[in-house]
């Protein structure tokens, strides 16, 4: 009986989503690609497809359709009568089964007569040799097929012979005329003679094959266990191969057990070894009990404690008294703060990077205080202190020290003080100074309206062959003569006047 609906054909295959999105399944508001719902519509028509092909349709008045049996199969049913009777394996031994019921068709004796187990005139017992004897012989397929080509060779011998003959011929073996030749005639082998030397050339080759096949064997034996004594010496050669294994023993004493065992310490012998507990000072290597050898850095030093860390695998090489850590790299117990920042090395605890910072070039200047550059730094710049070419001794008083430098100016000072001057009053110093103080009230009476003015605190002047001005006034000066006035129509007068005078000597 046909389906009736219309299969839902899909051909795109699409993309098959991973495993993860069909255990989870689409999410709320998910947009799946095209292609896995393509894949999804193109499995269910497949699936669809394949359920038609191999369903079986139930048909009305009949147990199966049409459709479960091949021709051939539906001729074996048909010849089956209905009063047949089905037989079938039992599982008891010696039974089978006749429409679902055991029957006995074989029963084993329980015991068997001697003559079946005694050696006889008729009845033999092969020994294992004579087995492989046998096992060894050509068989009757391989010497029908060495035969064959024999008998070949001579038809192929004799064929060559009959066409070196030059036609016409006279006579052949003394018969003259028309005349029926034989094998003989012409000298060729007959059938027999042909099979006999065939028989010869197949004994012959297979005797030849056997002792071809013994020589072999032989040689063959001799040489794989060349190859095993090779293979041996080859594993055991811990020079061309480093040997493995993971360290027993104390702290500083290990030892290591190789399988090959090491035949003995010679020069070159190599080893990776991954250490099961940290050195802590010198440490030696005994393998297979041969003896404990020093172990050395790749410099040939004693180890220091910590060079051997634990879990980790260290290759070393014995040259002839210790071994040598090979490929050590970097070493040292230098630390971050021993190395400028940003640059990188490799020591003892492995790799650092430097934290030292770098100061640029700078220039101080001297003052009253103290000033620094601080500690743990990189001077990547000059760093320059001003100096000054005034800092000589003739420039410090006496008794003073700037910098180091000992002041040798010796100082002559001179004050007075409540002096009045009237206008164009003069006064005379013990000295010509080289620097005044001075203090005091000005007056200006040369024009009607000026203002007096004071002279407060104390104000420095340098004495010159030009005089000194205080607050806009000249007072001028002849060697050491102070007098008020500028000698026309203006004058001034000075009041409670002092003068502090400094002359370096």
């Amino acid at each position: 009986m046909p389906f009736n609906e219309k299969l839902p054909e899909w051909n795109n295959a699409g993309v098959e989503p991973p495993q993860s999105k069909k255990d989870e399944g689409f999410s709320p508001g998910e947009k799946p690609p095209a292609q896995w719902f393509n894949w999804l519509l193109n499995r269910i028509y497949k699936a669809i497809q394949e359920l038609r092909e191999k369903v079986v349709v139930k048909v009305a008045g009949k147990d199966l359709s049409s459709n479960d049996y091949t021709t051939e199969e539906k001729i074996k049913l048909g010849g089956i009568s209905k009063q047949a009777t089905k037989v079938e394996s039992s599982s008891i031994n010696g039974n089978i089964k006749i429409d679902g019921v055991n029957a006995k068709v074989y029963e084993h004796p329980s015991s068997h007569p001697a003559e079946m187990i005694e050696e006889s005139a008729t009845k033999k017992f092969v020994s294992t040799s004579q087995i492989n004897n046998w096992d060894s012989k050509e068989t009757s397929t391989g010497a029908q097929a060495k035969a064959n080509t024999a008998e070949q060779n001579a038809k192929n011998y004799a064929d060559t012979v009959i066409g070196s003959i030059q036609v016409p011929v006279k006579s052949v073996n003394n018969k003259t005329g028309d005349v029926t030749l034989t094998v003989a005639d012409v000298g060729a082998e007959t059938p027999s003679g042909a099979q006999s030397k065939a028989n010869a050339a197949a004994s012959a080759a297979l005797n030849a094959a056997n002792q071809y096949t013994d020589g072999v064997s032989g040689a063959l034996s001799t040489q794989m266990a060349e190859y095993a004594q090779d293979f041996n010496e080859h594993i055991s050669d811990y020079i061309r191969q480093p040997g493995y294994g993971v360290t027993a023993g104390s702290a500083n004493s290990y030892t290591l057990t190789l399988n090959p065992s090491l035949p003995s310490y010679v020069a070159g012998v190599c080893v990776s070894v991954k250490i099961h507990v940290t050195n802590t000072g010198a440490a030696t290597l005994n393998i297979n009990g041969k003896g404990a050898k020093s172990i050395r850095d790749s410099k040939g030093n004693v180890l220091t404690a910590g060079k051997l860390l634990k879990d980790i695998i260290y290759t070393m090489r014995y040259d002839g008294t210790n071994f040598i850590l090979q490929g050590e790299g970097g070493s040292g117990n230098a630390t971050a703060s021993d190395l400028l920042s940003g640059k990188t090395a490799s020591v003892d605890a492995g790799d650092i990077v430097g934290t030292i910072p770098s100061k640029g070039a700078a220039t101080i200047t001297p003052k009253t205080t103290n000033q620094t550059i601080a500690s743990g730094q990189y001077l990547s710049g000059t760093q320059t202190i001003l100096g000054d070419a005034n800092l000589i001794p003739a420039n410090i008083i006496q008794g003073k020290s700037i910098f180091g430098v000992a002041g040798t100016a010796k100082v002559e000072t001179f004050q007075v003080s409540g002096l009045s001057l009237g206008a164009n009053g003069t006064y005379t110093l013990p000295f010509t100074p080289d620097i005044v103080f001075a203090s005091g009230t000005v007056n200006h009476s040369s024009h009607s309206g000026a203002t007096n003015k004071t002279i407060s605190p104390m104000t420095f002047r340098e004495y010159s062959s030009f005089g000194f001005e205080i607050t806009g006034n000249i007072f001028k000066n002849t060697s050491k003569i102070i007098y008020s006035g500028d000698g026309g129509s203006d004058y001034y007068s000075v009041s409670a006047l002092r003068i502090m005078a400094y002359k370096l000597l």
